[in-house]
């Protein structure tokens, strides 16, 4: 498979003069890190695919040797896209004494030479021709601020995103940040670029003044030709918070864009202040979208709310490598968690060093049965979209097995199979490597990476509103 090599070099646009690291080195860490470490390699790496990974990692490994610190990321992502697991990447740390190389690496990213005064003074200028689009758009955390324009005659119908303001490390002014269609009166995101200048294209809801990408941010337009509209930013870690509010006598929402065990304790309080509306509302809609994962801590409270049955939980095992515990599983005394959850990390962590070398089943199927079942809610409703992974997705297999529960949305990521991720530092100390050492026992039988769960009722991107249509389309009788 020489030709990887070829293809490559050819299709990498942003060749820079000199190297701040050692690709070739990096490459070579990873795949070691990978093969002696990840808890998926044995099941992804078979007999019948063995000779075509390797053919793929020995021509990488020529790529890798060729690259600087800008195409080594591609280089190192293209050979983990074989494992097909959202839990594995390589990422870029941002640290102080990295600027410098982050900056290099990312110079010759595409631009737009507009200047920002130049920018404003041609909104000034159209105001009554400018498109909905066009303006200057912020992020909710005011990290970004962009510039949107249409396309001149070439193509009226694309529209570019480009950076006014940022944070001059990863991202410098008139570096493209977006691109968008215009297709009759719809939008359409045709690229977005992350901090790190991968693509992505993501799921989107475009308004005259926002533009939702989910987990990806809120865009808001501040200023459209001479008319500066204020809003109030909402930090990143604010748009994560749960809520909960009363819809009517016989609905309430608890919303839980995250498991972040920082969440864990606000998601307790909450379940505990409306434990009294909990006890006499007849419908509970739990609002998860965009819920990536983050502890199982952060579900147990609300779990005797849905139950009706005994929850049958399918274990797990470690690939209880020496690198694994020392760096991971070593790590016990986490923030927000009680005394005895630190004490069973800790037997954990002794069991394990009984068994390196080993994929040791630390976890068996376990059967958590409640005293009873609670009269209300009688029914709990669970909306879900492609932004729900992890932890999010194993409150969601323990959430079915309840008979008051029904799921609406569209179908999560499928990022459930390989868990507990370490993150490790690379060779080039701007590189940091991130692999699952852990995996479920419902493997090989019953997969859900790149696959998700399947809602019971579908919920079409065009439906606004999903809690309300949640609410008005099926109403508690």
């Amino acid at each position: 498979m020489k030709h990887y090599v070829t293809l490559f070099l050819l299709l990498t646009c942003h060749a820079l003069q000199g190297q701040d690291c050692n690709c070739g080195n990096d490459f070579r860490f990873m795949v070691q890190k990978v093969q002696h470490n990840y808890a998926g390699y044995d099941d992804k790496v078979t007999p019948s695919n063995q000779q075509r990974f390797a053919e793929l990692t020995d021509s990488l490994r020529q790529v890798a040797d060729q690259s600087d610190t800008y195409q080594c990321l591609g280089v190192m992502r293209t050979w983990l896209r074989f494992f097909r697991d959202l839990h594995m990447n390589v990422f870029i740390k941002e640290d102080t004494s990295n600027y410098d190389i982050i900056r290099r690496a990312f110079r010759q990213a595409e631009t737009i030479a507009e200047s920002p005064e130049a920018f404003t003074a041609y909104l000034a200028r159209n105001v009554p021709a400018l498109d909905t689009l066009e303006g200057i758009w912020e992020d909710e955390t005011k990290t970004y601020r962009i510039g949107i324009k249409k396309g001149q005659q070439e193509d009226s119908s694309l529209f570019s995103g480009f950076i006014l303001r940022a944070d001059s490390i990863f991202w410098l002014p008139g570096q493209i940040k977006m691109k968008l269609r215009k297709t009759g009166g719809n939008y359409q995101i045709i690229a977005f670029y992350t901090r790190d200048h991968s693509l992505i294209i993501p799921p989107v809801t475009i308004t005259g003044t926002t533009i939702d990408m989910g987990i990806y941010g809120i865009w808001h337009k501040v200023i459209q030709g001479d008319n500066g509209a204020a809003y109030t930013a909402i930090s990143a870690a604010r748009q994560r918070e749960p809520s909960f509010r009363v819809l009517d006598r016989d609905n309430c929402v608890l919303t839980m864009p995250s498991f972040g065990l920082a969440y864990k304790p606000m998601i307790d309080s909450l379940i505990k202040q409306n434990a009294p509306i909990l006890a006499t509302t007849r419908r509970l809609i739990i609002d998860l979208r965009n819920n990536s994962g983050g502890s199982v801590l952060c579900f147990e409270n609300i779990l005797p709310y849905l139950y009706t049955r005994p929850v049958i939980t399918i274990g797990g095992r470690v690939r209880a490598t020496a690198e694994n515990i020392r760096d991971y599983y070593s790590i016990t005394d986490y923030p927000n968690i009680g005394d005895s959850m630190k004490a069973v990390f800790r037997h954990e962590l002794a069991t394990l060093q009984l068994h390196v070398g080993e994929y040791f089943d630390l976890w068996p199927d376990d059967t958590l049965t409640l005293p009873g079942i609670r009269k209300y809610p009688a029914s709990v409703a669970i909306i879900i979209n492609g932004n729900c992974a992890s932890s999010a997705e194993m409150f969601l297999l323990k959430a079915k097995q309840s008979s008051k529960v029904k799921l609406y949305g569209a179908h999560t990521m499928g990022a459930v199979d390989y868990t507990d991720v370490l993150a490790t530092p690379m060779p080039c100390s701007i590189f940091v490597l991130r692999y699952p050492t852990s995996s479920s026992n419902r493997l090989p039988d019953y997969p859900l990476d790149n696959f998700g769960i399947v809602p019971d009722v579908l919920i079409g991107e065009d439906i606004p509103d999903w809690v309300e249509e949640v609410w008005k389309s099926d109403p508690v009788k």
